[in-house]
């Protein structure tokens, strides 16, 4: 639920918390009038966070054929992020029983377009 502070000075603050990104129309009542005003708002994913973040890959593949890893950049709400920051690296290894077990690792670093 929002909250809502007297600031004592004839104006009033309201927090809203929305963790799902979109578009929003916000309206306020006063005295069973609506407000004229700015009334929407536009929430974009936030930073991202790796326990969110989701992996897809293939239970199993034929020897000598590409594997495709999808991993889905997520915030700590679950939503999307379709922009990541310029920082953003990705890493992933291969680890196992097979031959090129250990054997490579690839990296990838956002560059911000």
């Amino acid at each position: 639920a929002p909250d809502l502070v007297d600031n004592e000075d004839g104006s009033y603050t309201i927090f809203l918390l929305l963790t799902v990104s979109g578009s929003y129309d916000v309206k306020v009542l006063l005295n069973e009038d609506f407000l004229k005003g700015v009334s929407s708002v536009v929430v974009s994913a936030a930073s991202i966070e790796p326990s969110a973040c989701t992996l897809e890959l293939p239970a199993w593949a034929l020897a000598s054929s590409d594997i495709v890893v999808s991993v889905g950049l997520r915030d700590a709400y679950s939503n999307v992020v379709r922009s990541p920051p310029a920082s953003t690296v990705v890493v992933a290894s291969i680890a196992g029983e097979g031959p090129r077990a250990n054997a490579y690792q690839v990296s990838l670093e956002h560059n911000g377009s």
